[in-house]
This record gives C-alpha cells, structure tokens and sequence, in this order.
C-alpha cells in the first residue's frame, strides 16, 4: 500500500497550464537553484555521515495566509524539495544508505508542488494578487536555496524577478 495516492500526471499538466502565471517563475526559479552548489556538493558526497545536519532540518516548515502558504510552501518549496530528493535519494542509494524516506519524497514532492495549485484562485500574473503570490513562491525558492547552502557552509542568498529570473546572488 503506497503512503501517497498515485500521481496523476494528467492533472498536473491541467494545473500547471491553468497556473502558469506562476508555475513558470517558479519553475525558472527552481532551475537556477538545482544549478547552484549545493547540488554539486550532494553529487560528490562520499560519507552519508556529512549529510546529518542537513538531514535533520527537513522536517521543519510552516506560514500564514493560505493562498500564499500554498505557493510560497507547496509550490515554491516543495518544486525545490522535488528537485533535492530526485538528488539525494539515489546518491544514498548509490552510498548503500538508501532509505524509503527519500525514495517515497522523489514522488511526493513533485506532486504537491503543483497539487497545491488546485487550491488557489486563478490569477493573472501582473494583477496585484498575483504578484503577491508569484513573491511569495518566490521568498520561498530564495530561503530554500539558502537553507540547503547554509548546511555546507555557503553563505548565498539568490534574489528572483517575478519572472523567477535571477536578479542577483548575495554572498553573506
């Protein structure tokens, strides 16, 4: 018995194309984060001993108003979290430390990044709303990336359009 209803792929691509005022920055954003260090580091981990502190961080989240918990958290975050796991869960694996946790969140994650969707008003990109929603999946992606950079010892801090283009990468 699987602990998450199968993904159906179908309505995702419904959701992503009725959400794509904000699916698109988020995902562009998202891109630019699985190509920063930390997913450099996650390939040449040797020992899953140095991923402990960083494991112990990520099973904490939380926010506020509701469409924008549903972006900045499910959206934002999980479509980041998605692309850790699809990392992570095979290097485990390949490190002989391989464990259901990571496997199952290679699934789940892509899923309630854009399950989430089905939950939000549609919005335009430029009404006020939108752009409301569109910072906050943003604010999320930005503390991600530098959550996971904090856990190797990388000050960074990557800063979005509301296109989910890079505007610039402060370094701490």
């Amino acid at each position: 018995m699987s602990l998450y209803e199968e993904v159906d792929y179908e309505k995702l691509e419904l959701l992503e194309t009725k959400h794509n005022w904000i699916v698109e920055p988020i995902y562009k954003a998202s891109t630019y984060v699985k190509n920063m260090p930390f997913y450099d580091w996650i390939e040449n981990l040797n020992d899953p001993k140095d991923f402990r502190d960083a494991g112990c961080q990520l099973y904490y989240h939380s926010e506020q108003d509701r469409e924008k918990w549903l972006v900045g958290l499910n959206s934002g975050i999980e479509r980041c979290s998605n692309d850790f796991f699809k990392a992570i869960a095979p290097k485990m694996h390949k490190l002989g430390v391989g464990d259901e946790y990571f496997d199952v969140h290679v699934e789940a994650d892509e899923h309630h990044s854009i399950m989430g969707l089905d939950y939000i008003t549609k919005y335009e990109a430029d009404s006020t709303r939108g752009k409301i929603l569109i910072a906050k999946a943003l604010e999320g992606i930005e503390l991600w990336a530098s959550m996971i950079h904090s856990w190797i010892g990388i000050s960074t801090y990557p800063k979005f359009n509301l296109k989910g283009e890079i505007i610039k990468d402060i370094k701490c």
